[in-house]
């Protein structure tokens, strides 16, 4: 067995609709993250410019289509399948 210290796991969730100041912090601290020693998954709502923005900086999210905002049962469930098989310590949530 190991002594080193297991990796920090964080999900971060971003849901929402809007591109204003508070994404554009998700998508540079997702970007950060995935340099540090952090083992990080990204979900986001799906959103073809996020998602690029998120690739340029190393980053590979998951991409949920919450047609109906966050209220679409699919996607909930889909979400719900992401964060248990990923088993998070901490997560991030903007909606």
């Amino acid at each position: 067995m190991s002594n080193e210290p297991r990796k920090p796991r964080v999900i971060h969730l971003l849901v929402g609709e809007s591109w204003g100041g508070a994404e554009r912090f998700f998508v540079k601290l997702a970007g950060a993250l995935e340099k540090r020693d952090i083992d990080s998954k990204v979900i986001i709502k799906r959103d073809e410019q996020r998602a690029r923005d998120l690739r340029t900086l190393g980053v590979e999210p998951v991409e949920l289509d919450f047609q109906k905002g966050i209220g679409d049962i699919f996607a909930r469930m889909a979400l719900a399948r992401e964060v248990k098989a990923f088993a998070p310590e901490m997560s991030w949530w903007r909606g």
